[in-house]
């Protein structure tokens, strides 16, 4: 059970070129989620920072402690660096971390990183951990700005690295990120941004920008990520030709702002178009602001290496948003049924640290409800009743038509809504 089996057809194809998936697929297979558009709640602020130069950033005040086992941290402040280095008895003893400074505050669940194994690695127990925040260096900082610029985007803030280690014999064991949990980050802008198309973006060291959930609140961002790293807030005005006047413009313009959705071509989205298994993956690894690194220990055997969606893929399953069959084939390119994209939605809410509860709706509220699969009728039911999808107007669920571009747009915004990850 649990699983997102179903067949469909071998349309969709994958276009190659980059991971980021030039998302194609089938032909307009229209119905499913038409009704308008979620934007969550935007929050127009008075402009984005403008031209080249780049805000400093302030402290936000950290959310309040939620009981003894919070350890607050004040950081040391040395030229563009904050440090905070904390005990292991400490650490060991705290449910959350929160690292204040002048540059903003960090915030991490302990159960989220291993404890022990850092033990393992050091020969010691007693090792301290160090939680850092840099202010990278100018020459660092124009080669960002530049990248930011070629995308045709602004750079709103410094660029800020974060890094967290286990330091113990003059040995060093770097901690990457969170297992399957988000650490918070808190900073200050300059001027109030506009939420539709202004983004946290973790930076590689290509220069690449991955999507980093983040609320934007007056001046104030709270950004949530699964990994350390460089990060900037920046905006971009990203559109498509083919979806001036579509019922899902502001939802498309505002993934596709952010970094999470691409499109064919620069200037072609193709909403109408059908979505295939590895461009919905794809979508919802961008969409949670994970990686498309992928695990070599999860892979299927229809998801060759050097494929565009392999990584997405590997990573999807990885945080068990996807599966396989029994076969162990993933079937990338078939088309996502609506019921499979439901059951991944509500797997995906699980993972953003909101479960969707028990739904009190019944299966039999849906006309179609003998067709939606046994696997998928506990996540129908709560992702209905929590509005992330919704029926048809004649009172179907058609837990087995196709869904277009438009429509996994459409979900993926509710989805971030509804998790608190953007608005």
């Amino acid at each position: 059970g649990g699983g997102d089996p179903g067949g469909g057809n071998n349309g969709g194809g994958d276009p190659g070129g980059g991971n980021n998936g030039g998302e194609t697929g089938g032909g307009n297979n229209g119905g499913g989620e038409t009704g308008g558009s979620n934007n969550g709640g935007n929050n127009a602020g008075s402009g984005n920072g403008g031209g080249t130069t780049v805000g400093s950033v302030t402290p936000v005040q950290p959310e309040a402690p939620s009981g003894s086992g919070h350890l607050t941290v004040e950081a040391e402040v040395t030229g563009t660096t904050a440090t905070a280095t904390l005990d292991a008895q400490k650490v060991k003893a705290a449910d959350q971390i929160t690292v204040s400074s002048t540059l903003g505050t960090f915030h991490f669940p302990v159960k989220a990183v291993d404890t022990a194994a850092w033990g393992q690695q050091l020969g010691t127990g007693d090792w301290k951990l160090k939680v850092s925040m840099t202010v990278l260096p100018e020459q660092r900082q124009q080669e960002i700005l530049q990248a930011v610029l070629a995308a045709q985007g602004k750079l709103i803030s410094p660029a800020i690295e974060y890094t967290v280690t286990a330091e113990a014999n003059g040995r060093t064991v770097e901690i990457p990120g969170f297992k399957g949990s988000y650490s918070r980050g808190t900073l200050q802008l300059d001027s109030p941004a506009d939420s539709r198309n202004t983004t946290v973006v973790r930076i590689g060291k290509d220069g690449s920008f991955t999507f980093v959930p983040a609320v934007f609140n007056g001046t104030g961002v709270t950004f949530y990520s699964p990994s350390n790293g460089t990060f900037a807030v920046i905006s971009s005005n990203k559109t498509f030709e083919d979806i001036k006047g579509h019922w899902a413009q502001a939802s498309v313009e505002k993934l596709a702002s952010k970094y999470i959705l691409t499109g064919l071509t620069d200037s072609k989205f193709a909403p109408n178009t059908t979505t295939t298994r590895a461009e919905f993956a794809a979508m919802m690894v961008r969409a949670l602001g994970y990686s498309s690194s992928g695990s070599a220990d999860v892979s299927f055997k229809d998801t060759p290496s050097g494929a565009w969606y392999t990584g997405s893929v590997g990573t999807a399953a990885e945080l068990g948003l996807v599966q396989g069959g029994t076969d162990n084939n993933f079937r990338p390119n078939d088309i996502i049924t609506r019921q499979e994209m439901t059951v991944i939605l509500v797997k995906a809410m699980a993972l953003a640290g909101s479960p969707l509860p028990a739904s009190e709706l019944q299966p039999a509220a849906f006309k179609d409800a003998d067709k939606i699969a046994g696997w998928a009728q506990q996540d129908v039911a709560k992702a209905v009743q929590a509005g992330l999808i919704t029926g048809t107007p004649a009172g179907q669920f058609q837990p087995g038509q196709s869904a277009t571009r438009a429509e996994a747009a459409t979900v993926i915004l509710r989805l971030l809504s509804q998790a608190k990850l953007m608005n």
